[in-house]
């Protein structure tokens, strides 16, 4: 009996882990404040790994970064001019910001 509950528990933890996957691999954003440290009415901005994605036409002041991804956030409109390098989140931007590129991390 213990076997068969290890067996479904197992069973349910690989589904968990792939529907989980999925969904991070479906819903790829950056989510976007008007306000320094996450705070504002967030807008979340799809984007795809390793293409240019311009952000809507709003002030940004700080941006929530998935897990496993590296940014790069430029000034100009496509993904060109000054940029700054986010490895993680950014609880605070002073440049205006109009154009990002994000990346999976490298293992």
């Amino acid at each position: 009996m213990q076997l068969k509950l290890f067996a479904s528990l197992s069973l349910l933890a690989l589904v968990k882990a792939a529907t989980l996957a999925a969904d991070k691999a479906e819903r790829l954003e950056v989510l976007a404040y008007s306000e320094t440290k996450y705070h504002g009415q967030p807008h979340a901005v799809p984007f795809e790994d390793r293409a240019c994605q311009r952000f809507p036409t709003l002030t940004i002041k700080s941006l929530r970064i998935p897990a496993f991804y590296d940014c790069f956030l430029y000034t100009g409109q496509n993904c060109e001019g000054n940029f700054i390098e986010a490895l993680d989140s950014v609880p605070e931007i002073i440049d205006n910001l109009h154009s990002f590129v994000c990346n999976a991390e490298e293992e």
